[in-house]
């Protein structure tokens, strides 16, 4: 969603931290940052508003919003970072505890900004690979200081509040994304809208805060490229919005991790990728009670959907049957693979199972394999 601008004749008119009117620069927190714009020529000094930010107690608190899921209907929405780890476990985390600003601060910084960024904020590396930060009106972003307008850490807004907040993902796979949603300085319901290749995937809305509130996706169908945030509603008193933003965002390909045992009962898990036969699979139930990492009931799966291997080998009889491969006393699928269709090659170590589940929940699990039967071509 593009915001429009309005009224406004100058972009120094709404900058949060750094466009100048009069060339001056101004200490905000424990850094000095600039150029920043002045009461005569923007009317009223945002700087002086924010170095006296309020708290995120102060910031009124936003109405509770219904998630409207859009479009194909294959998004699900989280409000809760711990129910989105059990669908997205272990993703990659920015917290943006690398930036250059002291406790209390705040300091602009040029839009986009990603891993390459290498300026006052950031050096590269700073940022993880596989997303950009931008902000897509005035190419200028705002790195607050732990403490600012009440945050509990490190985090980043639109440096203009008429601004939208953009981020692009750029490794190809992400299907989940988790985030602290971030509204400076009022709290705000955010509008937000999901992007995948084939277009707008859905869109919803989520409360926004000087703390952050947690906001999480993942699309069961197609790859996310974008997000976009937008805080619609105007400051209490003031004529433009709050800075909307994130902190501690995780993203990745999002599925349920499964343990699978590659040749029940076999070890090394030997396998002659020259064969003809089959390669038994077994998806294993797992139990957090017993001691497992999660709770997981391989009948859950639907064996129609699974691939195993590089080559991704559809289940042999398009089927599995159950079993208790392991001895547990529960029981597991099991599946079988025409070994020449998996793309197990000479000098693979492991392999990998995909699929999804009746509920259609990606799953993945990785076994480890000892291929025999090749010619040393050296």
């Amino acid at each position: 969603m593009t915001r429009p601008a309005g009224t406004i004749a100058l972009t120094c008119t709404f900058a949060f931290l750094m466009v100048a009117c009069d060339g001056g620069v101004k200490s905000v927190g424990d850094d000095t940052v600039g150029p920043m714009f002045s009461e005569t020529s923007a009317g009223a000094a945002l700087t002086d508003f924010a170095a006296g930010a309020p708290e995120g107690a102060d910031a009124p608190a936003p109405t509770q919003p219904t998630a409207t899921p859009t479009s194909n209907g294959s998004l699900r929405f989280f409000t809760d970072r711990g129910a989105f780890r059990v669908e997205a476990p272990d993703l990659p985390l920015e917290d943006f505890e690398e930036g250059n600003v002291g406790a209390g601060g705040a300091v602009g910084c040029p839009s986009p900004l990603d891993e390459t960024s290498n300026n006052f904020c950031f050096a590269p590396g700073d940022i993880v690979p596989g997303v950009r930060f931008s902000t897509p009106q005035f190419a200028s972003i705002a790195l607050l200081g732990t403490g600012f307008g009440g945050a509990p850490s490190k985090n980043v807004v639109a440096n203009f509040f008429v601004d939208n907040w953009v981020i692009d993902f750029t490794a190809g796979n992400v299907t989940g994304a988790g985030m602290d949603l971030v509204a400076v300085f009022a709290a705000d319901v955010c509008e937000i809208e999901i992007f995948g290749a084939s277009g707008l995937l859905g869109s919803t809305a989520a409360p926004c805060t000087n703390a952050g509130t947690f906001w999480g996706v993942v699309s069961d169908d197609e790859v996310i490229t974008q997000i976009t945030i937008t805080s619609p509603n105007n400051q209490p008193g003031l004529p433009f919005p709050s800075a909307e933003g994130v902190d501690n965002i995780e993203f990745g390909e999002a599925f349920i991790p499964v343990v699978i045992d590659i040749k029940p009962g076999s070890d090394p898990n030997s396998i002659n990728p020259t064969n003809l036969g089959v390669i038994p699979v077994a998806i294993l139930t797992t139990s957090a009670a017993a001691g497992d990492a999660r709770d997981f009931d391989a009948a859950d799966v639907d064996a129609s959907t699974v691939a195993f291997g590089p080559g991704g080998a559809a289940e042999a009889h398009g089927m599995g049957h159950m079993k208790d491969v392991d001895g547990d006393g529960d029981m597991d699928m099991v599946l079988h693979f025409r070994t020449q269709q998996t793309g197990i090659a000479c000098g693979d170590t492991e392999a990998t199972l995909t699929g999804r589940t009746l509920a259609g929940r990606r799953i993945k699990g990785t076994d480890a394999v000892n291929t025999v039967g090749c010619k040393n071509t050296l």
